[in-house]
């Protein structure tokens, strides 16, 4: 009995206990958050399906993500961890090309 009870308890904290938030990037065609932007939260080897290739200049982020100036996540590429007003400051400006969860 006393067996069970830890497994239950155990099972019962496990679905009590937030699921961690999907990462996610929105990418902003102007410096400091502004103008057009798309919101992404899976891997995307190539921006012209969104209409955004070598257009970010900022971007929101929750999580890690690399952020590539080729198709196919190919380099050079930076790693985003946290809002970047300006992407200019990772040499990214307009030239996002593929970005994914890192």
């Amino acid at each position: 009995m006393r067996k069970f009870l830890s497994v239950l308890a155990a099972i019962t904290a496990f679905a009590a206990a937030p699921a961690a938030a999907a990462p996610w990037i929105t990418l902003y065609s102007a410096p400091n958050y502004q103008g057009h932007s798309v919101t992404l939260n899976h891997p995307v080897g190539n921006l012209d399906h969104y209409d955004f290739n070598d257009r970010a200049q900022s971007a929101r982020v929750h999580g890690h993500w690399q952020i590539c100036a080729a198709n196919g996540f190919q380099p050079p590429c930076a790693i985003l961890n946290h809002d970047v007003a300006r992407l200019k400051d990772y040499d990214m400006n307009r030239r996002a090309n593929s970005v994914r969860p890192y």
